[in-house]
């Protein structure tokens, strides 16, 4: 039982992660380089 309780909450966080990505990606918060290029002004490369 307690294993699948950790597994529950490995998987609940992953998919907050994931989710959190999906997002940032969605928004283009998130570049090749993990910046804002949205805001860098073309110095992304």
């Amino acid at each position: 039982m307690g294993t699948f309780l950790v597994l529950l909450v490995v998987i609940v966080v992953i998919a907050i992660v994931c989710r959190s990505i999906y997002n940032d990606r969605k928004k283009g918060k998130v570049g090749s380089c993990g910046c804002d290029c949205s805001k860098c002004g073309g110095s992304c490369h």
